[in-house]
């Protein structure tokens, strides 16, 4: 029996290695990439038995094109495969590398460009065909119409940028940031999560009809990719080597590290699992694109998502003897107990999980959405402080993440020590802390928030620039903070 098995697994091995695999990628070769290039280099692929290219992309050569026309058979792409596939074009999301998408816009604040609104009237760089599909949700939900814009088809070089050209280009959090912060340029960044666009991004898919006739060759391309996601994140060091190995990327050590490292942010591997899909988030992105007439309306997602094949039992034989041997009254206690084990270890994981879900893993603090929350609740008038660390990015940049991490907890613990009863501190998106001051306690927020920053900001060698909103009992929290966020906020009280 065991020979056999042995030997059916020989062949099934050789069999999935017959035909060999491409996968596109989206751009070119960059840490954008690196659990696909980890798990080509540290055998992974080769482990599952599959012979794979990893192909890179240009403005010419799309990911969802080359898996419809067979040239690929798998590809990474953002929410231009959701977007295709409401189109009829037959594609299965396999796992969502990225939990957000770093799409944003970067504007320059030399233009008069402060808000989204801003941006009409003035030359706005993306993709053309529904592949920027965060971008123009922000823009509409921001009641922007193309026609309001100059629009230009991006060329995808950030030169169009800095040199003016251009007065907003699409760019990516993990890359362009880089570039002009070294530069000292002035610019904004117009981010979809902060008006609500909260989509996947770096999409791992295939095509229906591969699926079908080859759905273990899928399974193990999956399972040996997200392999090698945890082994790149867990490794940054070694993943970076490897790149410089084998691939020209054409950055700077200090550029290639910037990119992984805010990879890793909106990877989000100490939350969820490598790849984590929730169909309803699906379903809510779906809605939020059929609402600006993106895509049609889509009646069922499930077909888009790929559900992993329950794994075959080949030796059922084993098992029989195992339950003949054993008396059914010591099963059952047997399982009983071990049940009652794992449920005890996984209230605990759910428990913990939940804590990490609803804090900050840096400060501890309650996160943006569990402030929203307990807002909504709220029955008294009250002020929302936002402060904002103006020169974390460069700190970064300078003394590395680390470091930058350190100052930007010493803050939030100075601030907790300046709360009152009733005063709740949280941890905003990217640079940010916010703070719910009922008026009972304060008044005249805006003096308070001027004090703070004043007295906070240089013993820690951050400069901080901050901005308060009134809060009336029954406000809406997401909408409260919606133009607070995108505020570029100077350094002058209030805006």
């Amino acid at each position: 029996m065991l020979r056999l098995a042995a030997a059916l697994a020989l062949l099934f091995s050789f069999a999935l290695a017959a035909d060999p695999i491409t996968l596109q990628l989206r751009w070119h070769h960059q840490p954008q990439f690196a659990g696909y290039y980890v798990a080509l280099h540290k055998g992974f692929y080769k482990d599952e038995g599959l012979d794979v290219a990893i192909r890179e992309g240009n403005a010419n050569r799309f990911p969802v094109i080359e898996v419809q026309e067979g040239r690929a058979q798998f590809g990474v792409g953002n929410m231009e495969v959701l977007s295709f596939w409401a189109e009829g074009y037959p594609f299965v999301a396999l796992a969502a590398i990225y939990q957000h998408s770093p799409s944003v816009l970067v504007a320059r604040t030399d233009k008069g460009i402060k808000t989204v609104r801003d941006l009409v009237g003035h030359k706005v760089m993306f993709f053309p065909g529904g592949l920027d599909p965060e971008i123009i949700a922000m823009l509409n939900k921001a009641g922007i119409s193309p026609e309001q814009l100059s629009r230009v088809d991006t060329s995808t070089d950030i030169q169009d940028f800095i040199s003016g050209k251009v007065d907003a280009f699409n760019a990516y959090l993990t890359n362009e940031p880089y570039q002009l912060d070294k530069l000292g340029l002035p610019y904004l960044i117009l981010d979809p999560r902060s008006l609500g666009m909260d989509f996947y991004s770096d999409i791992l898919f295939t095509n229906q009809d591969y699926l079908k006739a080859h759905p273990d060759q899928v399974a193990a391309f999956r399972r040996a990719s997200l392999r090698g996601w945890a082994y790149a994140l867990d490794h940054p060091q070694e993943t970076l080597d490897l790149i410089n190995q084998h691939y020209s990327i054409g950055k700077s050590q200090g550029h290639m590290r910037f990119e992984l490292d805010t990879a890793r942010q909106l990877i989000m591997p100490d939350l969820v699992s490598i790849g984590h899909m929730n169909p309803r988030r699906w379903r809510l992105i779906a809605d939020e694109l059929a609402a600006i007439g993106q895509i049609p309306k889509v009646d069922d997602i499930s077909t888009f998502l790929y559900q992993p094949a329950a794994p075959a039992s080949w030796h059922w034989l084993p098992w029989l003897a195992l339950a003949l041997a054993l008396s059914a009254l010591g099963l059952l206690s047997w399982r009983w107990r071990l049940a009652q084990g794992r449920l005890q270890r996984n209230m605990a994981r759910l428990a913990r999980l939940e804590h990490r879900l609803e804090h900050d893993s840096i400060t501890g603090l309650p996160t943006r959405a569990r402030l929203c929350r307990l807002m909504d609740r709220n029955e008294q008038d009250a002020w929302l402080l936002m402060v904002h660390v103006d020169n974390l990015r460069s700190l970064n940049l300078a003394q590395g993440f680390d470091s930058g991490d350190k100052a930007f907890k010493a803050l939030a613990e100075r601030l907790k020590r300046e709360c009152l009863a009733g005063d709740i501190l949280a941890r905003g998106d990217g640079a940010r802390l916010l703070m719910y001051l009922p008026r009972a306690n304060h008044p005249q927020a805006e003096s308070f928030a001027e004090a703070l920053s004043l007295q906070l900001g240089p013993p820690l060698g951050l400069v901080l620039s901050w901005a308060v909103l009134p809060v009336q009992p029954g406000s809406n929290a997401t909408q409260l903070l919606a133009p607070l966020e995108e505020h570029r906020m100077g350094r002058h009280p209030g805006f």
